[in-house]
């Protein structure tokens, strides 16, 4: 697979990852957050991928399909690429 496929699977984690920790200072019912409950529908939409499939595919609630298309895929490379390199090395070898 293309190392572009792996980068920007990466990038989309790491934009996980960060909207996330954001979310965490959100504001709830009846309090106050760090910062407006318009960023935090915008925040919460890139977190779960509404902002991207609706881009991308024009309907924000199709984000479960393209988010795990992604995670699928990633994680069969991963898994083939780690078993064809453990055949290669051969079972003696291990990890170290």
């Amino acid at each position: 697979m293309k190392i572009w496929f792996y980068r920007f699977t990466a990038v989309h984690f790491c934009l996980t990852a960060l909207t996330g920790m954001i979310l965490y200072f959100r504001p709830h019912s009846g309090s106050e957050g760090w910062y407006s409950e318009q960023t935090k529908e915008w925040l919460v939409g890139l977190h779960n991928g509404e902002l991207w499939s609706d881009l991308l595919l024009g309907n924000g609630l199709l984000s479960g399909l393209a988010i795990g298309l992604v995670l699928s895929i990633t994680l069969i490379l991963f898994s083939v690429r780690s078993l064809r390199g453990r055949q290669r090395k051969g079972p003696e070898q291990g990890n170290g």
